[in-house]
C-alpha cells in the first residue's frame, strides 16, 4: 500500500475461525518485543491514538486496521494476529505500507534562460492510476492539460520561476517549492560613483559596478568613452589624485560565460575655477598698458629735452577708473613743437640732429585704453 504523509488510510482485513478453540486475544504488529513475541501496536507509544481495530467477537469479523495522521516513520510491514486460549498463535498475510510525500524534481536541473524544461512530481511510491496532480508556479495554480500525469513541460523559462506541484484533494500537502536554476549573462548592469556630488581636483574618487547573472560575474572591466584601451578591471576603479586630463565619461562592462552587457555612462567632471584668474589678468593687463603709455610718454619728453626750456610741458597720462563700472579708462594727451609755434613758443636751441623732433607731424591725439571686466560666469 501507498499513502501520502499526513493523511489517513485503511488496512482491510477479515477473518474466519472454528468454533473452537476461543480466541483470547487479536491484534496488530510490526515488530517483535524483547521477549520475542510480537508487539501490540495500540499499546506502542509512537501509535497510541493513531491507530484503531476492534477485538473478534465471532466467527467472521472485520480486522481492519485504521491510520490517522500517516508520518514518514510508519513506513512498515504490518500483521494480524490471534490468539487461543489454548496458546494457539496465528497470523495473517502480511501488509507491505509506504508513506511518502511529494517532491518536485527538475529535468534538467540548470537551463539557460529561454530554453526549456520538464518538473517531474514524484512520490516514493505509486499512488493509484487515478492520481491526478496539481501545479504552481510562484504560488499560483497553473492550467494543466494533462492533470493525471507526473509531468509539466515549461518552455521557455526564466530566473523567476519557482514551482511546487501536490496531489489532487490533497493540495494542503504540497511540494516544497524548487526555484529553478537558470543561467544568464549579466543584466541590470550599473555604475556609481562615490563620493557623490563635486569632485575636487587633487582628491581620490570610485567607481564600482554591479550586476545580476547566473553564474555570476567573472569579469568586470572599465573603460572611457572614445578611449580605446581599457582604464582597468575589477568591480572597483579608483582614480587617485584626480586632475582634469581624468575628465570624460565611465562606463563598465560585466562579462560571464554567456555574455556580456555594458552600464550607462556616468560622467567624471572637475569643475573649472574661473573666480579669481580673470580678476588677476585684468589688473595685469590694465598695469602693463598703463606702464606702455608712461614709457612713450617719458621717451618723448626726452627728445624735447635739448629745446627752449620755454616750452610749455602739457604731455600727460591719466588713468582713472570709470565712476559708473569698473571699466579703466587711460588718457595720453600730448603736444607736439608744432603745436606749441601755433601757441606762441619758439625753439631757438635745437643745434643738434638727435635733437630734432622726431614727432613734430604729430598733432595733439587723445588715446583711450578700456579694459572689461570679466563676464559672470552665472
Amino acid at each position: 500500500m501507498c499513502a501520502l504523509k499526513g493523511t489517513s488510510v485503511d488496512i482491510s482485513c477479515t477473518y474466519t475461525y472454528p468454533n473452537n478453540p476461543q480466541i483470547s486475544k487479536a491484534f496488530w504488529s510490526n515488530k517483535w518485543g524483547t521477549r520475542g513475541e510480537p508487539e501490540d501496536l495500540s499499546q506502542d507509544p509512537k501509535y497510541v491514538g493513531r491507530v484503531e481495530y476492534r477485538i473478534p467477537g465471532n466467527k467472521e469479523n472485520d480486522c481492519t486496521l485504521r491510520f490517522t495522521g500517516l508520518r514518514m516513520s510508519d513506513s512498515a510491514e504490518y500483521r494480524f494476529r490471534l490468539r487461543t486460549i489454548l496458546g494457539g498463535k496465528f497470523a495473517g498475510t502480511p501488509v507491505l505500507l509506504t508513506v511518502t510525500d511529494v517532491l518536485l524534481e527538475l529535468d534538467p536541473t540548470s537551463v539557460s534562460e529561454g530554453e526549456s524544461a520538464i518538473l517531474r512530481c514524484r512520490t516514493k511510491c505509486t499512488l493509484g492510476p487515478n492520481t491526478a496532480f496539481i501545479w504552481y508556479k510562484n504560488g499560483q495554480p497553473i492550467p494543466n492539460n494533462y492533470p493525471y500525469s507526473n509531468r509539466l513541460y515549461q518552455n521557455p523559462v526564466s530566473n523567476d520561476d519557482a514551482g511546487s506541484c501536490a496531489v489532487d484533494g490533497h493540495d494542503d500537502l504540497h511540494s516544497p517549492e524548487v526555484t529553478l536554476r537558470v543561467r544568464y549573462k549579466p543584466k541590470s548592469t550599473s555604475a556609481s560613483v562615490s563620493p557623490s556630488g563635486k569632485i575636487v581636483e587633487g582628491s581620490s574618487v570610485t567607481l564600482t559596478c554591479n550586476s545580476d547573472a547566473n553564474p555570476p560575474v567573472q569579469n568586470y572591466t572599465w573603460l572611457k568613452r572614445n578611449v580605446t584601451s581599457p582604464k582597468a578591471s575589477g568591480q572597483s576603479y579608483t582614480i587617485t589624485k584626480i586632475s582634469s586630463e581624468d575628465n570624460g565619461e565611465y562606463y563598465c562592462e560585466a562579462r560571464n560565460i554567456l555574455g556580456g552587457e555594458n552600464s550607462s555612462l556616468i560622467p567624471i567632471y572637475i569643475p573649472v575655477a574661473f573666480l579669481w584668474a580673470p580678476v588677476v589678468g585684468v589688473g595685469v593687463g590694465a598695469v602693463l598698458a598703463a606702464g606702455e603709455l608712461v614709457f612713450t610718454y617719458c621717451m618723448l619728453k626726452r627728445r624735447f629735452r635739448g629745446s627752449d626750456h620755454s616750452i610749455t610741458d602739457t604731455h600727460s597720462v591719466h588713468v582713472h577708473p570709470d565712476p559708473n563700472s569698473d571699466t579703466y579708462t587711460a588718457l595720453i594727451n600730448i603736444k607736439s613743437p608744432e603745436n606749441d609755434k601755433q601757441e606762441g613758443v619758439t625753439h631757438t636751441d635745437l643745434q643738434r640732429e638727435d635733437q630734432i623732433p622726431v614727432y613734430e607731424n604729430i598733432p595733439l591725439y587723445e588715446t583711450i585704453l578700456r579694459v572689461e571686466p570679466p563676464q559672470s560666469l552665472d
